[in-house]
Order: structure tokens, then C-alpha cells, then sequence
């Protein structure tokens, strides 16, 4: 199970940088808003999820539509991201979910957007 969660993260970090949706619009998927349309933090996001209990129906109505990404083992990634200064892909910060098969939050943790400059 480790290794599945190691190789769902790894996958989750590098599939952002190259399939992340066009361009980081607000309405996108991905971005976060409260069901009244409150732009929530990246740790007020992550502070309304439990880890073992939330369910992708719990997140989906508290966060939102997510950028998933499933796999054939029943593990599911969602990553949820904001905007970074220069609005790349690369200055997003991410909150990223690995969910059990049976459908509950595995872990989560958040990714800080990369500043300007190079690598």
C-alpha cells in the first residue's frame, strides 16, 4: 500500500506539471470554492477534510470539482490548485488527495508553488 501511495504521488506531482488543465482560470477545475462560492485557502481546504473519513462526496461538496486522476488499483488522486504570482502551473500551489478504494481520503497534503526563477 505504501508503495502505491509513494507511486500515486510521484505520478500526481509530475501529471500536474504536464496535463494540468489550460491556462489556471478560477472557474476551472480544480479550483476551490465552498458550495456558496467562497475561494477557500489551501489550508482551510485540507482543515475540512478527515483523513479516513471524508469521502470523494464529502470533498466534492465541500471543495468542489477536482482535477482526478484514477488508477486501475481503485486509488484515486484529486488535486485541487491555486493560482500562484505568475498564474504557471509551476507557481501553483496544490492540495493533493490519494483516495482508497473504497473511496475515503487516504492522505493529503498541500505542495507550495515553485517562485520565480530558474530551477
Amino acid at each position: 500500500m505504501t508503495r502505491i501511495a509513494t507511486l500515486a504521488a510521484s505520478l500526481v506531482l509530475s501529471g500536474c506539471a504536464v496535463f494540468g488543465p489550460p491556462g489556471l482560470s478560477p472557474e476551472g477545475r480544480g479550483t476551490v470554492h465552498t458550495p456558496t462560492g467562497a475561494t477557500l485557502t489551501p489550508q482551510a481546504a485540507m482543515d475540512t477534510l478527515a483523513i479516513g473519513t471524508s469521502t470523494k462526496a464529502d470533498v466534492a461538496a465541500a471543495l468542489g470539482p477536482a482535477i482526478v486522476i484514477p488508477f486501475d488499483s481503485g486509488y484515486e488522486v484529486w488535486a485541487y490548485r491555486w493560482p500562484g504570482a505568475d498564474r504557471t502551473t509551476r507557481a501553483a500551489t496544490e492540495l493533493v488527495l490519494l483516495f482508497d478504494p473504497a473511496g475515503r481520503v487516504a492522505k493529503a497534503r498541500i505542495r507550495p508553488g515553485y517562485s520565480g526563477g530558474s530551477r
